[in-house]
């Protein structure tokens, strides 16, 4: 029996308007239906409503209002005209906002699933539509407004028909950091062996196809995401640092400069105010508050969710121009896809995302799961698909990694090692670029430590070095730590 249309809409985006028909894509298999009964008559029972205030008296309907409870048993009464006005007008159009990877969209946003089908006149618009988001991997996120409440909704294709669906927005959605997961590791011989050998296997039959082009590049090194650093050189506080590096008794050898961006890991945290931000500072000056003490930052949040262009446009309005975000790139793209061929779609989001930030895009940071070892056709592959004209830095978290194979597939593309300090663990200090860049992540460093990292970077032959601290508010990580730290480097 076809399927029954439940309404009528109309894709909008830019000139183009494709009209569609809306239905249902489940039905209920209930069967069986149960109601309430007087045991002594077997007559259907109806609900009464009591107010336990006035005597239990029974309430008519026609004698209830609707309230908002502010406080335990304190209302604010809304009338019928009041709660008709909060409600949002329907309207006929599916608004378009953008599209975007399907593959950067999490399935626990979905709510409920609707098919559109094409209505009169809307038939070859709507096979386009369906067959360009599918040769493109690409879906449509836009709003709708029905019932009364504006939706968030996703258009992707199926089997040739688009499917709607209805999406929770972010605040609705509770994090997976809620559920309790006790410690433990993977091993890698728990993995599906066929699924990875296939991936090295595709991934050497695409290096034998690559002769007379760097290693590990795939073809797509070259496409888009074009990005210029013309940022001028610039020290711990935005000036250089000369460093002398001596051969012999005392003979200057060569004067070189080092240009070191210190910050922290973050920068949105509150119980800064009254120690690092002034006390009466509004949260939406942290930002340009930062930005005037500190050449660079480092964003952890967008390892758990991928930027939205209008949130970096935003945030590079609040710095000056010389001012850089160092990103911490997706989980999806590390810890999910662990540097496999379906990362590609989410770096492609990625990088095409963090370009507005222009000349205040510092390294996008990929760090491993502890629990990934080393894999260099894996990860030749992955740096394949990284075009060349950005800074990429690679944190690794399981020491098989710190292996001579996997320095030499990072100098052929200027890639950073992360120097990493945490207590219970410490990268080797390897230079594999003409840059650095160090997450000292101890909460107790004293000044004698400080000035030991501080001749540590100024001894290596790096033109540039990005080094963040622990945000923890202390004198041994946190802005006290950039501070002793900068002092030591100048000194």
């Amino acid at each position: 029996m076809p399927a029954r249309s439940i309404g009528t809409a109309t894709i909008s985006f830019g000139l183009v308007s494709v009209p569609v028909s809306i239905y249902s894509a489940s039905e209920s298999k209930a069967s069986v239906s149960f109601n309430m009964l007087h045991k002594k008559c077997g007559t259907r029972l109806k609900q009464q409503y009591i107010c336990p205030k006035d005597n239990n008296e029974v309430v008519t309907r026609d004698d209830t209002v609707k309230g908002y409870e502010f406080a335990k048993d304190q209302y604010v009464v809304l009338t019928a005209e009041e709660l008709k006005a909060l409600e949002e007008k329907a309207t006929s159009t599916i608004d378009v906002l953008e599209f975007v990877p399907l593959a950067t969209v999490d399935r626990e946003y979905m709510e409920k699933v609707y098919y559109l089908g094409p209505d009169k006149g809307g038939d070859r618009a709507y096979r386009l539509l369906a067959a360009a988001l599918k040769e493109t991997g690409r879906a449509a996120l836009g709003q709708y407004a029905a019932r009364g409440q504006q939706h968030l909704v996703l258009l992707r294709p199926l089997n040739g028909v688009l499917v709607m669906e209805q999406l929770h927005y972010a605040d609705e959605v509770r994090p997976t950091t809620e559920v309790t997961i006790p410690p433990g590791d993977v091993k890698d011989a728990e993995l599906r062996a066929e699924q990875v050998q296939g991936y090295r296997a595709r991934a050497r039959a695409r290096d034998d196809s690559a002769q007379g082009r760097r290693s590990g590049h795939y073809g797509r090194c070259d496409a888009g995401y074009r990005h210029q650093d013309a940022r001028p050189h610039a020290g711990a506080e935005g000036e250089p640092l000369q460093r002398e590096t001596q051969k012999g008794e005392g003979r200057v050898e060569a004067q070189s400069v080092v240009k070191i961006l210190a910050g922290t890991s973050g920068y949105a945290f509150k119980e800064w105010k009254g120690k690092f931000y002034p006390v009466d500072l509004k949260d939406d000056g942290f930002l340009g508050y930062y930005a005037s003490k500190f050449p660079a930052v480092e964003i952890n949040n967008t390892f758990y969710r991928l930027p939205r262009e209008n949130v970096l446009r935003d945030w590079a309005a609040q710095v000056p121009e010389t001012f850089t975000f160092a990103l911490k790139a997706s989980q999806r793209i590390t810890h999910h896809a662990r540097l496999k061929e379906q990362s590609a779609d989410l770096l492609d989001f990625l990088l095409k995302n963090t370009a507005v930030l222009g000349d205040r895009l510092g390294p996008i940071l990929f760090q491993l799961p502890p629990n990934l070892k080393k894999d260099v056709p894996r990860f030749r592959g992955f740096l394949g698909l990284l075009p060349p004209d950005r800074r990429y830095v690679f944190e690794f978290r399981h020491e098989s990694w710190f292996d001579e194979e996997v320095y030499d597939a990072m100098r052929e593309r200027d890639i950073a090692m992360c120097i990493a300090e945490q207590e219970d663990f410490k990268v080797p200090v390897v230079s594999t670029a003409s840059w650095g860049y160090l997450r000292l992540h101890r909460l107790d460093y004293d000044q004698a430590a400080l000035v030991e990292w501080a001749k540590c970077v100024t001894g290596q032959s790096w033109k540039e070095t990005y080094v963040f601290f622990k945000h923890d508010e202390g004198e041994g990580s946190g802005p006290p730590a950039v501070t002793t730290f900068v002092d030591a480097c100048a000194g």
